[in-house]
């Protein structure tokens, strides 16, 4: 089922464990590997309702959220937030969890990070940076370790891109420079820094980069010449490198250079490359990468012979739109293998969170 949102009445949503933290809403759809500015209706698929639209507004065009709350970005910029907000990473300038969709300020937004743990990031229509949420190890970048419970801006360049891993950020300026702060101490940084606590943002090398996606302790990039880059911890082959040796570097993924997305679980990965094919490597054990076995993969694999538009993951699920707009879904609690959810031929963004599923629907 899938309940669709508006800005009044999400309240009776229920989709994990906790009512309050049960939607989560990835990535802004321009950076998906469909590309476009999409816009339309939000749904909740999977859940313990089954599919559900959310609300009845048809205008969202971009998501974005971490591990139990959730962003929606509308047509005209407006930002839209809810769910757990124990840490101020609703942004939304009041303590305390939100159960209604509740806007953030009133500026226009491009996008909103996905996949922090309790921290947000994201980036308005002017290609300023800002964050807001918990502070630890300085994975905010405003100079500090304090929280914050509404944006705050990062220094005054221009950003393109924004990624959120669990306890660190990597950000791309507008210029194709990237650059990371926060909890650096497992080689996430790519730089062969190990920091346990970076409070601004700290460039990394001099090339040009076009998306990052963290994990729990990893770090997968794509550069503008379409190679892609892999560092930090590599247990059950997460970087996709061949092996299990961690990197502090940042170590080529084989020698293609198509990719054109990528996203990050714990301790696995996922990448679409510009043929529209999908990847999938690292940590595999409840199937969740999707190649029909449970078997781990030091190298990426790729998922059937289908094209696809988007990918996303979390905790041990995955889901994906192919390019006919079907979602598909796999992993804990599913199959092994890419398994179509109902017949809806028109979505055209996907996100994974904490025992749920939503997705962007025309």
């Amino acid at each position: 089922m899938a309940i669709k949102l508006s800005t009044g009445d999400i309240s009776a949503l229920y989709l994990g464990s906790s009512a309050v933290s049960s939607v989560y809403l990835g990535s802004a759809s321009i950076w998906s590997a469909g590309g476009g500015a999409q816009a339309g209706s939000l749904y909740s698929v999977g859940s313990r309702y089954g599919t559900q639209q959310l609300g009845t507004d048809t205008d969202w065009s971009s998501l974005g959220g971490g591990e139990n709350w959730s962003f929606a970005i509308k047509s005209d910029g407006a930002l839209y937030a809810w769910g757990n907000n124990s840490q101020g990473q609703l942004g939304v300038g009041v303590a305390g969890d939100q159960s209604f969709a509740v806007q953030v300020g009133s500026d226009q937004w491009s996008m909103v990070a996905r996949g922090g743990l309790y921290h947000s990031l994201g980036i308005k229509s002017d290609g300023t940076l800002w964050a807001w949420g918990d502070g630890a190890n300085g994975k905010t970048g405003l100079g500090g370790t304090s929280d914050y419970n509404s944006p705050q801006q990062i220094g005054s360049d221009s950003w393109q891109f924004v990624g959120a891993g669990y306890n660190s950020s990597h950000g791309i300026k507008s210029d194709g420079t990237l650059w990371a702060w926060g909890y650096g101490a497992t080689g996430i940084f790519g730089d062969g820094s190990t920091p346990a606590s970076q409070t601004t943002p700290k460039q990394i090398g001099s090339d040009s980069w076009s998306m990052v996606a963290g994990g729990e302790a990893h770090t997968i990039a794509i550069k503008s010449n379409g190679t892609l880059w892999a560092t930090g911890y590599n247990n059950n082959g997460r970087l996709g490198v061949g092996d299990t040796t961690n990197r502090t570097t940042f170590t080529q993924v084989g020698t293609d250079t198509d990719w054109s997305y990528v996203v990050c679980d714990r301790d696995s990965s996922y990448g679409i490359k510009t043929d529209g094919s999908l990847w999938a490597w690292g940590r595999n054990d409840f199937g969740q990468l999707g190649l029909g076995n449970t078997t781990n993969q030091t190298t990426p694999q790729q998922v059937g012979t289908d094209t696809w538009l988007d990918v996303s993951a979390f905790n041990l699920v995955a889901a994906g739109v192919k390019s006919d707009g079907t979602l598909h879904r796999w992993g804990l609690d599913l199959t092994s293998s890419p398994v179509q959810y109902g017949s809806t031929a028109t979505y055209f963004d996907v996100e994974v969170g904490d025992s749920y599923i939503l997705g962007l629907y025309e």
